[in-house]
């Protein structure tokens, strides 16, 4: 499909981009782009899954430049039919290709802050089920007059609107959980975000780093290290299970074969005694009186 493209493209096959306003809308450094095509498309087929390289992008970016100038269009704003035609010829997914051109876009995306109408749009996006934050992103993008990055829109969610999302102050339990799960498992944030119901990455990190700092502050002679202060502050802290087993009443175990002899030959002993003072006039007169 691919060389049927390019065939197809008669002279404007050899006629030079112009990167000059290109890069007004692209994040390229390239002073050129590639004048053999073809050899570069045998390279690029081998990535379409995996982390693009230089060439991939140069013969993506070249592609789709050509497909639009094709048409007589120069706004670079490919829409979903043309994702879906230039997926046809270059082999790739058209969901992956509009997010690498998403990521490519020469925007403040990351710098500008999200709105209370893009935060609605996200909520309904939300209320379908997607694969993949890329699909998410895709749908969004869709909708929304302001693109997003999969990336962003992820942050998004996870960090302020998942209703799930638990914005309290950590308990004495949760700190507790996280100290015991970084002993376990590391500084994994991912894996024990995972593990403590409604946090998320950043507040699991940051809780931790919270700990560690004030115990720092409160101790500022210490050489410790992370792992030995937290090994300190669990040991300060009163897990529940201790709590709970201060209110519950101790259970006596059963004496030993052992200790039943022994007692029993106590019992043997002390009666004896008793039969013996019973003999005596004082004793039984004492008794009496108590009587």
């Amino acid at each position: 499909m691919f060389q049927q493209f390019i065939d197809g493209l008669g002279d404007l096959k050899h006629k030079p981009v112009a990167l000059k306003q290109v890069k007004k809308i692209l994040k390229i450094e390239e002073k050129s782009l590639p004048k053999n095509i073809t050899n570069y498309f045998v390279e690029f087929t081998k990535h379409t899954s995996h982390k693009w390289q230089r060439k991939d992008k140069m013969i993506f970016i070249w592609t789709t430049l050509k497909y639009l100038e094709r048409q007589g269009r120069t706004d670079l704003k490919p829409n979903d039919d043309d994702w879906i035609a230039l997926s046809e010829i270059l082999g790739a997914p058209p969901e992956l290709l509009n997010s690498k051109w998403i990521g490519m876009l020469k925007t403040d995306l990351k710098q500008s802050p999200w709105t209370i109408e893009e935060d609605e749009l996200l909520k309904k996006v939300m209320t379908q089920k997607f694969i993949s934050w890329t699909h998410v992103a895709l749908e969004y993008n869709r909708i929304s007059p302001i693109m997003r990055h999969a990336k962003q829109v992820r942050e998004r969610w996870n960090n302020y609107l998942d209703p799930d999302l638990n914005k309290f102050p950590w308990s004495e339990q949760e700190q507790i959980q996280l100290l015991q799960l970084v002993q376990k498992q590391g500084k994994k944030w991912s894996v024990i975000s995972k593990q403590i119901k409604g946090r998320t990455e950043n507040q699991v990190k940051n809780a931790y780093n919270s700990l560690i700092n004030s115990y720092r502050r409160n101790h500022m002679q210490t050489l410790d290290s992370d792992d030995i202060i937290v090994s300190k502050l669990l040991s300060k802290l009163d897990p529940p299970h201790k709590q709970a087993n201060a209110n519950t009443p101790m259970i006596q175990p059963l004496p030993t074969f052992q200790q039943q002899l022994l007692m029993q030959a106590l019992f043997i002993e002390r009666f004896k005694s008793m039969a013996f003072f019973a003999q005596l006039p004082g004793f039984l007169a004492a008794q009496q009186q108590q009587s």
